[in-house]
């Protein structure tokens, strides 16, 4: 009677266990790469934590405002040092055109508003205004146009004019005296969280 050699199972036996790890290794290193968390936009509720909602009564247009801004004794809100400011207000004021160093073009967060940001200097002040989009897909960032910079507005909901801007604040524009210190506002933390303020605009549902 024949014995079975358990040496002829393992000749068998290790090439196809050597095979498998080769494919389970295969199929590991081409498996679909998943992105970095970092590429993944910020949730809003997370880049706006404890902001506080401003909302224009007529038109129900709002934005945010962080926690520690307070009412300005002209309207609107601004933070403490009364170097960053932002407001938004029915507007049936006269309007005035005229030419302003363009800046930057940006968005609101919230896309399909028909609106954008419009970052301009008008002599040596500095600022941010909402335009309707159509206005401002015809300006360049870098070049001077012709904008309406006196009480600028965006055709909101109903069919309202209404402005929404943001500025230095009045302590911040009257220590801006030159049209380079207006170039170099746009870099400071006043600048940046006048337009993230600009960026949360949304209507009120």
């Amino acid at each position: 009677m024949a014995h079975k050699h358990p040496r002829i199972h393992a000749i068998f036996i290790m090439p196809a266990l050597v095979l498998l790890g080769v494919l389970l290794f295969m199929g590991w290193q081409l498996r679909p790469a998943k992105p970095p968390a970092s590429v993944q936009p910020p949730a809003r509720g997370d880049a706006y934590a404890g902001w506080k909602q401003v909302c224009d009564a007529q038109s129900a247009a709002c934005f945010l405002r962080p926690p520690d801004w307070q009412a300005a004794p002209y309207g609107g809100f601004q933070d403490q040092a009364a170097t960053a400011y932002a407001n938004i207000s029915d507007n049936t004021k006269d309007r005035g055109e005229d030419s302003a160093y363009i800046a930057g073009i940006y968005y609101p967060q919230k896309a399909g508003q028909g609106v954008a940001i419009v970052g301009f200097i008008h002599g040596t002040v500095p600022g941010y205004a909402l335009y309707d989009e159509a206005i401002a897909k015809g300006l360049q960032p870098g070049t001077w146009s012709q904008l309406v910079v006196a009480n600028p507005v965006f055709a909101a909901r109903g069919g309202l004019d209404v402005t929404f801007s943001a500025t230095p604040g009045s302590a911040g524009i009257a220590a801006i005296t030159t049209f380079g210190q207006a170039q170099n506002w746009f870099a400071s933390a006043e600048a940046k969280t006048d337009l993230k303020i600009m960026q949360s605009f949304h209507y009120r549902e």
